[in-house]
């Protein structure tokens, strides 16, 4: 994934644990420079 000049790998597993999506998503916030709402979440499915 990336942001502008940030990059962000992702894993090809399809099975990864809650700890890691967790990682993920704190490091995407921090590359928005801001908290992913819940709504944000829902527009996606």
């Amino acid at each position: 994934m990336t942001l502008g000049a940030a990059r962000l790998a992702l894993p090809s597993s399809e099975e990864i644990g809650v700890a890691k999506v967790r990682e993920m998503v704190r490091e995407i916030e921090l590359l928005l420079g801001r908290a992913i709402e819940m709504d944000e979440w829902d527009r996606l499915a």
